[in-house]
């Protein structure tokens, strides 16, 4: 075969090969390019949630004129604390010791030690935010001289941020979906998704008081919102 039948011979077989398959098999694709028509828009989604969790931290000072016996007095009174919010219904793996601190006490124009002082510092971490108020105060009369907090969190949260995550969503696909309508456009499919982060929940105040007890330390758990944003773009036509 000459090299010129040769060229024309492939050049039919390149031919056949470029028809596509016609029946009931064949199936349409969409392809989506660079140059496909696009909008891109900013969703927001919100989800709210009442507290459930509630972190105190709880501390004690001991002074004495020698450091290890300020420590002793001190170890002393903070496992009574420590005793009494676990009777008041806190887990042993709900209890951080946050700091232990020791330091000497000298006089007025600083030229003399006089004692020392030590103090430790316990987290606790209140699953049932409605008796907060009952853990402070069993904290205290059980000797805590140092109270802070709450921080409230939700047990739920990164349920909540998916549900948020969901609504930011379809915030964004009816934003796109109105600009297409006015716009004389269709509105396909989503052909890029970008999470763009969440908040760190925003506290409320609340309709309903909390408290468990009337005579109990008032903590109020207010209302959080949980947020989330993405970027969408939608292919149109």
């Amino acid at each position: 075969m000459t090299k010129l039948k040769l060229v024309a011979a492939l050049g039919a077989l390149a031919a056949i090969l470029a028809v596509p398959a016609s029946g009931a098999g064949t199936k349409a694709t969409e392809t989506i390019t660079a140059t496909t028509p696009q909008i891109t828009v900013n969703g927001t989604g919100t989800v709210k949630a009442v507290p459930d969790i509630a972190v105190w931290t709880f501390s004690v000072g001991s002074r004495a004129t020698a450091a290890r016996e300020a420590l002793r007095l001190n170890g002393v009174e903070m496992r009574k604390v420590i005793a009494a919010l676990k009777a008041a219904g806190i887990a042993a793996a709900d209890l951080r010791t946050s700091q232990v601190y020791l330091s000497a006490r000298s006089n007025q124009d600083g030229t003399t030690i006089i004692g020392y002082e030590a103090s430790n510092s316990v987290s606790a971490k209140v699953r049932k935010a409605a008796s907060a108020g009952e853990v402070v105060d069993a904290a205290v009369e059980a000797g805590a001289d140092g109270v802070s907090g709450p921080s409230f969190q939700v047990s739920a949260q990164d349920a909540l941020y998916r549900q948020a995550l969901a609504a930011a969503f379809d915030d964004a696909k009816a934003k796109a979906a109105r600009l297409a309508q006015q716009g004389g456009l269709t509105l396909g499919k989503a052909i890029v998704i970008s999470e763009q982060g969440s908040s760190q929940p925003v506290f409320y105040a609340a309709g309903v008081s909390k408290a468990a007890a009337a005579d109990s330390t008032p903590v109020e758990a207010g209302e959080s919102e949980v947020q989330a944003s993405v970027t969408v773009t939608f292919a149109i036509s």
